[in-house]
């Protein structure tokens, strides 16, 4: 189950930008044998610059819980940096 929410056109002067934030739960099996230790939930935020009418920067922050339903592993933290193309 997820939600997420997005904001267009952050600032007069950045009228192409955007910024999101979504919520992510993943129910894992319970079942004898499957492995999961529990669920994991994540959280993500991103900001979308616009550059060029074809070429964006999108830096990303996820902070996942239980990765893989695993209560063993550590929360993990995870930053990307995604260059979208659009031609």
């Amino acid at each position: 189950m997820g939600v997420g929410l997005v904001m267009l056109g952050i600032g007069g002067r950045r009228a192409a930008d955007a910024a999101g934030v979504m919520l992510s739960f993943v129910d894992l099996s319970d079942a004898p044998g499957a492995g999961f230790g529990g669920d994991e939930t994540a959280i993500e935020m991103f900001y979308r610059f616009q550059l060029t009418p074809f070429l964006c920067l999108k830096p990303d922050v996820q902070y996942i819980v239980d990765p893989s339903g695993d209560r063993g592993l550590a929360d993990a933290l995870v930053g990307t940096l995604r260059v979208e193309v659009t031609f």
